[in-house]
């Protein structure tokens, strides 16, 4: 990726911004929807069919768990139930946010690039849930290109040419953090730079490094490979005296820690 051409960059909103809570739905959401009859499988099944028409706005979120117990053949849902699922799905996804994204965000925002956010959510989401809650991200953001809004979701490329338009610049000059690999892809077929953002977990592998991030590397001339499971992930690695200073590899780091430890 050629971050030196880059004017702009799009962050996506859950899983980039705020913590997703998918991962923790095992001791909250599914428990409760277990509880009225509503399978763990059943859930899912019904988030790939139905969330993008919510996150388009052609559906609400209550007609959307309507339709979801409606495939498992269960009586339509109490609105009780769905306000309880409402409390567990759609809230959860504001409960926890990246403190590393938006340093992220002030260090882009201060070397003069534009700023967006760039999700698939509803508008109703933005309204009770987004706007509420993220204030500290949208104050440094320039443009926000939101699907509930413009009725179109990633990967559709339409959203994408919307976002170009909104922040005034060709694809070629925009960059975006995204933590699904199907948007990621959809982006660069759009002509976009875009990688696949790493969740809080994977950077904390990472050695837990405060900069590696990667549009640093725009601006920094030491890079560090890291290797997280079987993923691959291209790194700046800065803020750190000795990596940038050898330009040793995080990876060799960990590899003369092992050394010293005598740890495997």
């Amino acid at each position: 990726m050629n971050f030196d051409s880059v004017d702009g960059v799009f962050f996506d909103f859950g899983g980039v911004i705020s913590v997703s809570p998918m991962a923790k739905w095992g001791e909250t959401l599914y428990p409760f929807c277990e509880s009225v009859g509503l399978s763990r499988d059943r859930v899912l099944e019904g988030f790939a069919r139905y969330r993008r028409l919510w996150d388009g706005d052609e559906i609400s979120f209550e007609d959307m768990y309507r339709r979801v117990f409606a495939d498992a053949a269960l009586p339509p849902p109490s609105d009780a139930t769905l306000a309880e699922i409402r409390r567990f799905d759609a809230a959860s996804w504001v409960d926890r946010f990246r403190p590393d994204t938006l340093e992220l965000m002030k260090d882009l925002k201060g070397r003069g690039l534009r700023l967006g956010i760039l999700s698939n959510m509803s508008s109703d989401f933005h309204r009770d849930f987004f706007a509420p809650k993220s204030g500290a991200y949208r104050e440094l953001c320039d443009v926000e290109v939101i699907s509930g809004f413009e009725r179109v979701c990633k990967p559709d490329a339409r959203i994408f040419a919307i976002a170009e338009r909104r922040m005034d610049s060709p694809a070629a000059r925009l960059a975006f953090l995204e933590d699904s690999k199907a948007n990621v892809a959809a982006a660069r077929s759009c002509g976009w730079q875009a990688e696949v953002y790493p969740d809080a977990d994977e950077r904390r592998r990472c050695h837990n490094l405060r900069t590696a991030v990667f549009l640093k590397a725009a601006f920094r001339p030491s890079r560090a490979d890291c290797v997280v499971g079987a993923q691959h992930f291209p790194f700046a690695v800065f803020g750190s005296s000795s990596s940038t200073a050898s330009g040793e590899t995080i990876r060799s780091t960990s590899a003369k820690r092992r050394e010293k430890t005598g740890s495997g």
